[in-house]
């Protein structure tokens, strides 16, 4: 589903704190599989963590994917399915991030393995 910018900073003035999206792909897969419903929790960017699985707005879509760092003022994140890491997305576009599903301990310590081989 495509969103304006519009759309995007309604969704992120915090009217809702919680926000339901359907994921539209299968980057995620096999953690969070195409069609899934996931609930994202809006937060700033210096309340993320590396790892965290973020929703984030770029070219009028929502994109799922792993948060691995801030660089000057960009997120760096990538997709679960590859190695290679998404374009830079300024922190402004930050919406939040996936609470539901939620991951056991040892899926988050191979989330960490896995993101440290991204290249």
């Amino acid at each position: 589903m495509n969103y304006s910018y519009k759309n995007f900073l309604f969704l992120k003035k915090g009217f809702y704190k919680r926000i339901q999206a359907n994921v539209l792909s299968s980057s995620m897969e096999p953690w969070i599989n195409l069609g899934e419903r996931v609930t994202v929790k809006t937060c700033k960017p210096e309340d993320l963590k590396p790892c965290d699985i973020i929703l984030f707005w770029r070219k009028n879509i929502f994109i799922c994917h792993v948060f691995l760092r801030v660089e000057e003022n960009f997120l760096i994140t990538k997709p679960l399915s590859g190695n290679k890491i998404d374009p830079p997305s300024h922190i402004s576009n930050l919406l939040g991030v996936v609470v539901t599903p939620s991951f056991p301990r040892f899926q988050r310590y191979l989330l960490r393995f896995l993101s440290r081989n991204a290249r």
